[in-house]
């Protein structure tokens, strides 16, 4: 098991509600992360997070990133079956998603995430590139285009990923978005980066659903209900106004600021947690 690196914080038992934060590179979403009401436990699969989650009060993470000394394939690859770079150094073997199911597993199992308000994935894009990586290592095609099989297994995994987290407490998860252009009309639409039918099914899963940008005016904008470039998003939270102003006063507390202040109908208050 992981050492897990920490900041100050607490937490309480709360009812169990999954919300999703999409939108591009730069948009917020880690840094609003911070003003979730309660305590945190991150996992952190992309590395431009790290420095939002180590100016937190009140969140616990662990990293899982690509390092060159275990997860990185620097091989070149194409579309052509069995066509990459001829090494003589064989190319090292996947195991960011080894780690976090043992990992995950072990603190389900203890009992751990019972002090947190929250389980996060900063990014579901990553964690699930992770399991790509891992299923095509399996399958003999690391490094190669992947085919449908590891499709599957990928889509596959990371939903039975997502219900096993949401049963514990509640999930937060950020995700990256993709523009597309429609072959009909011209017409530029957003389309959340997961793979397959899990564009559909995953969000399901998710009671809310909230999408953001950053304005001219760096200004942190989250939209609470779909748009053409924002189709995934959904909430049952009716007071919200189209598009919120989520910006907040880093020098001030922010438990009624950015998120806090979105979610606080859903009645989850931070308090200290036994043994933290």
């Amino acid at each position: 098991m992981r050492e897990v690196q920490t900041t100050t914080g607490s937490a309480s038992a709360t009812t169990r509600n999954q919300v999703m934060l999409v939108g591009g590179i730069g948009s917020g979403k880690s840094t609003l992360l911070r003003s979730l009401p309660g305590r945190k436990f991150v996992y952190l699969f992309d590395s431009n997070g790290l420095a939002a989650l180590q100016q937190s009060k009140g969140i616990d993470y662990i990293e899982f990133l690509p390092d060159q000394a275990s997860d990185l394939d620097l091989g070149v690859k194409t579309l052509k079956k069995d066509v990459a770079d001829k090494s003589s150094v064989p190319r090292l073997e996947p195991r960011i998603y080894v780690e976090w199911e043992k990992d995950f597993n072990e603190r389900r199992q203890a009992g751990f995430f019972n002090d947190y308000n929250w389980i996060c994935f900063d990014s579901a894009t990553s964690f699930q590139d992770a399991i790509y990586d891992r299923v095509q290592f399996l399958n003999g095609r690391f490094g190669k285009h992947p085919e449908e099989a590891d499709h599957t297994a990928q889509m596959n995994l990371f939903r039975q990923d997502m219900r096993a987290a949401a049963t514990l407490t509640n999930l937060f998860v950020t995700a990256h978005i993709e523009q597309q252009k429609d072959g009909l009309d011209g017409r530029i639409y957003g389309r959340i980066l997961m793979t397959g039918k899990n564009r559909l099914r995953v969000p399901g899963m998710f009671a809310h659903i909230f999408a953001t940008e950053t304005s001219e005016e760096s200004k942190y904008l989250l939209y609470s209900k779909p748009t053409r470039m924002h189709p995934v998003v959904r909430t049952s939270i009716h007071t919200l106004k189209p598009i919120e102003d989520v910006t907040m006063d880093m020098q001030k507390q922010l438990e009624d600021q950015g998120l806090a202040r979105i979610l606080k109908p859903l009645g989850i208050h931070a308090a200290s947690a036994a043994g933290r």
